[in-house]
């Protein structure tokens, strides 16, 4: 999550515009049209360099369909936040820890290990 500031309305705006650009699934073959995508592309990760990250925001997974036997597996992940993450069969609720866990390595604490972070996304923004 980011801080609200002059970066994250700007990036909000940005993204916005090269989301709508690609989605209108215009000529990409037009000299103009890669150019301002681009210079998008460009923009959103100099914003992305600046704004604020609130390192208190937890990051959770969320599933399009529940799959109650892979909630429970997770529910005991060594990789899962043990603290933010219930036991119980009636929460959904997988919680990855915050921000500043994830990048201090203290998730899997209980093995003593470091855990290196990877991020994957289902739909690529650029």
């Amino acid at each position: 999550m980011f801080a609200n500031s002059y970066e994250r309305k700007e990036l909000l705006i940005v993204f916005q515009t090269y989301k709508e650009l690609l989605r209108q699934n215009c000529d990409l073959k037009s000299d103009y049209l890669k150019d301002l995508i681009e210079n998008l592309r460009h923009r959103i990760l100099i914003l992305l360099d600046k704004a604020e990250i609130i390192e208190t925001t937890e990051i959770q997974l969320r599933f399009g369909q529940l799959d109650y036997d892979l909630i429970s597996k997770l529910q005991t992940d060594p990789l899962v936040d043990p603290i933010c993450t219930p036991k119980t069969k009636a929460s959904i609720k997988i919680s990855l820890g915050t921000i500043q866990k994830l990048k201090l390595g203290r998730i899997g604490c209980a093995r003593g290990d470091r855990v290196r972070v990877h991020t994957t996304q289902h739909t690529p923004i650029f």
